[in-house]
């Protein structure tokens, strides 16, 4: 709904804009036909709200609100808060500085509507105050629960509220002291009166393995599961997936491929391949990152998911991945003697390393070793310390180090000196 949201306000607020009707401006935001009956809600909700006005006609606009704002209101650790309006034509607008009895009851993240009281200068920030909370960010936070006079009380982490929040009876979900907990809000704080949730859910002792990241996990209401339609589209996808279906990409299969990642790397999602142009003599560098789009049908139940969730978010001890397991631990994932899809970039490097001649391909490889960093690092070490053997750099394996098929590029003017730690050569770690 967010990114319905947005876009049905840049599209009203432009300067351009001329009152449509529902269907011809959803028409104009060139939506999926599946998003309709979203837009529909949320055009309803922002004329509900006094954001849009339905003329005669059935035309929208925007509410004539005289002196007033809509936009994003945020609380400052000292207590007052922004309002930051929405961009007009694009352009953004100076915030306004909201007073912290000026605020009604918003939270960070609420939208609001604000009244302008004072106009922006040179010298000083706009200043008004919040006259309506349209939409709130959300309902749900995650905070300490503590006893005080008899009063059960959640701390909310962050700054987001002045006080403590009031809990009922936590006693229905077994609440104890420094709990971590999850409540919803049942009346937001006012600058008047203290603000009442109840406690939907405890998740463990405060400083206890896992909560944290739980905390985490609740607090920015990140999703655990993906939808059954995007898991059904994952496994057609992997069903379909043939290593030796390479049509219309490039065969890299054939080249010396590796990954080179942290031991506890959670992704393997790029790799590398280094060579030198026997004709040229120049170093070619050759970058390969995981092609994650092949799989993800624009409009498709991965594309809506993927959208929603925007990134992978990396916690300790887990990771909420941006598609299924079977796509990003999976397909899209550089394994060890796996043929792999990729988006490929090949860079020539002139022997002063001076880069040249640049390529790009949609292509496939196979990776043939998963290296650590520590086990580059042993391999450089060990060849800092010792004779760098005849020919060009190589990892094991290249049929074309032979030294009688290639030219000495050490001794090419701007050359590497012959016992830099760059190459990698037979018989490293696992290799």
């Amino acid at each position: 709904m967010a990114e319905i949201l947005a876009k049905v306000l840049h599209a009203v607020t432009a300067k351009s804009y001329v009152p449509l009707k529902a269907k011809p401006l959803f028409k104009r935001l060139n939506l999926p036909e599946s998003d309709y009956p979203e837009f529909r809600k949320t055009v309803r909700e922002l004329v509900r709200t006094g954001r849009l006005a339905l003329a005669k006609n059935n035309t929208l606009r925007v509410a004539d609100v005289h002196g007033t704002v809509a936009g994003v209101y945020r609380r400052s650790a000292a207590g007052h808060g922004f309002v930051r309006p929405h961009a007009v034509d694009g352009a953004p607008q100076p915030e306004i500085y909201i007073r912290e009895d000026k605020a009604l009851d918003a939270a960070t993240g609420d939208e609001v509507m604000a009244r302008v009281t004072r106009t922006a200068t040179r010298l000083k920030d706009a200043a008004g105050e919040v006259v309506r909370v349209l939409e709130r960010a959300t309902r749900t936070f995650v905070g300490t629960y503590f006893e005080r006079d008899r009063t059960a009380l959640v701390r909310v982490d962050g700054n987001l509220f002045a006080h403590s929040i009031a809990v009922g009876d936590p006693g229905a979900k077994g609440a104890k002291p420094q709990d971590k907990v999850v409540i919803e809000m049942l009346r937001f704080p006012a600058p008047d009166a203290r603000g009442e949730g109840v406690v939907a859910e405890v998740l463990g002792p405060n400083g206890a393995p896992g909560v944290d990241t739980l905390s985490v996990i609740r607090a920015f209401g990140l999703p655990e599961a993906f939808p059954e339609s995007a898991l059904a589209e994952a496994r057609e996808v992997a069903s379909q997936f043939s290593e030796a279906d390479l049509h219309g990409r490039t065969d890299f299969t054939d080249e010396l491929v590796v990954t080179i990642d942290p031991p506890d790397a959670k992704d393997y999602d790029d790799a590398v391949s280094v060579t030198i142009d026997p004709k040229t003599k120049h170093w070619v560098l050759t970058v390969h990152i995981a092609d994650v789009a092949a799989f993800v049908k624009p409009g498709g139940a991965l594309d809506a998911e993927a959208r929603k969730r925007a990134t992978s978010v990396y916690l300790p001890q887990k990771v909420i991945p941006m598609f299924p397991e079977l796509i990003s631990n999976g397909l899209a994932s550089l394994q060890e003697g796996k043929v792999r899809y990729v988006k490929t970039v090949r860079m020539e490097f002139t022997p002063g390393l001076q880069k040249g001649h640049v390529e790009f391909f949609n292509g496939a490889i196979r990776n043939r070793k998963r290296f650590t960093y520590d086990e580059v690092q042993a391999l450089l070490d060990e060849l800092a310390s010792g004779p760098t053997p005849p020919g060009p750099p190589s990892l094991k394996g290249r049929g074309e180090t032979d030294p009688s098929r290639a030219a000495n590029v050490t001794d090419a003017p701007g050359a590497p000196p012959a016992d830099s730690p760059l190459p990698f050569r037979e018989g490293g770690p696992g290799g």
